[in-house]
C-alpha cells in the first residue's frame, strides 16, 4: 500500500498501526509548464481558485471584497494585476467555469484557498510551476474549525461523522497514540489542537516555495514582490527531486512484487 500524502499515512498509523510509504501526486498528465499570458490591457492575471465551491452562498460577497482591494490598489498606484475568479458567478466581474490545463498554466499566479485536506488541483498547479499564494496556517485552521462546527460544507476528510473509525486496533487497550484523532466533532471547546496538527501534514504546509498571506492587505503587497523566476525554479527542483524519489520507490516496489 502507498498513500499520496502524510495525512493518509498518519491516519493509517493511528487506526491500524501500519507504516505506510508516502509518494506525492505528480500530475504529469497536465503536460504544461508556467507560461504566463497577460490580459488584453497588459495586466498580470491572478487566478482565485474555486470560490464558488468552498464559500457557498458567501462567494459573491468575498469576490466583491477582493475586487475592492484590487480597485483601491489601482487608485493608489500602478498595480498591474487583474483577478480572475474560478467557479463563482457575479455580474460584471470576469469569472471562469471551464478551464484547460493549458489555460491554467497561462496565469501569472494562483491564490489557492484550501477547503479540504487533499486537493488534486493544488498538486496539478504545483506541477505546472504556477506560483501559489495560500492563506497562512492560523487563518486556515480558524476558518476550518468554523466550517466544521457551524456548517456541513468542506473539510469532509476530517469530519467525525464521515471518518470516525471503530476498528478494534484503535479501540483496544493500546489505543493511546502520539497523534490527535484524525476527525473533529462539533463540540465548541475542542478541535484546535487536532485541526492545527492535521493541517500541518497537508501539502499546503509540506510543500516548499509557497507564498503565505495573513490578510488581503498583505496579499496586495506580496503580488508586486513576487520573484516569479526564483519561485518557479524552486518548484521545478522540488518536482524533479520528488519525481526521482517516486520513480525509485515504484521501481523497487515493482521488482519486489515480481519476485513474489
Amino acid at each position: 500500500m502507498v498513500v499520496a500524502n502524510w495525512i493518509l499515512a498518519a491516519q493509517f498509523a493511528l487506526q491500524v498501526r501500519l507504516p505506510t510509504p508516502v509518494q506525492r501526486v505528480h500530475g504529469l498528465y497536465t503536460q504544461q509548464q508556467h507560461s504566463p499570458v497577460p490580459a488584453p490591457n497588459g495586466n498580470h492575471r491572478i487566478m482565485f481558485s474555486r470560490l464558488g465551491v468552498w464559500t457557498g452562498g458567501s462567494g459573491p460577497a468575498l469576490l466583491e471584497l477582493l475586487w475592492s482591494f484590487f480597485y483601491e490598489e489601482n487608485e493608489k498606484r500602478h498595480f498591474p494585476y487583474e483577478p480572475v475568479f474560478l467557479s463563482v458567478r457575479v455580474r460584471a466581474v470576469a469569472t471562469i467555469f471551464d478551464v484547460t490545463y493549458e489555460e491554467m498554466s497561462q496565469f501569472y499566479a494562483c491564490v489557492y484557498w484550501p477547503w479540504d485536506v487533499m486537493m488534486m488541483l493544488f498538486n496539478e498547479l504545483y506541477t505546472m510551476l504556477v506560483p501559489l499564494f495560500v492563506p497562512d496556517k492560523q487563518w486556515v485552521v480558524t476558518s476550518m474549525l468554523w466550517a466544521l462546527k457551524h456548517s456541513t460544507q468542506n473539510w469532509w476528510h476530517i469530519r467525525a461523522k464521515n471518518v470516525r473509525s471503530t476498528l478494534p486496533s484503535a479501540d483496544g487497550p493500546d489505543a493511546d497514540f502520539p497523534v490527535p484523532e484524525p476527525w473533529i466533532d462539533d463540540a465548541e471547546h475542542r478541535g484546535m489542537e487536532q485541526a492545527a496538527y492535521w493541517y500541518s501534514l497537508t501539502d499546503f504546509e509540506q510543500f516548499p516555495h509557497l507564498t503565505r498571506f495573513r490578510s488581503f492587505a498583505e496579499l496586495m503587497e506580496q503580488l508586486p514582490a513576487l520573484r516569479t523566476e526564483e519561485v518557479t525554479e524552486g518548484m521545478r527542483k522540488f518536482n524533479e527531486e520528488t519525481l526521482a524519489s517516486s520513480l525509485d520507490f515504484y521501481r523497487w516496489a515493482a521488482a519486489a512484487l515480481l519476485k513474489t
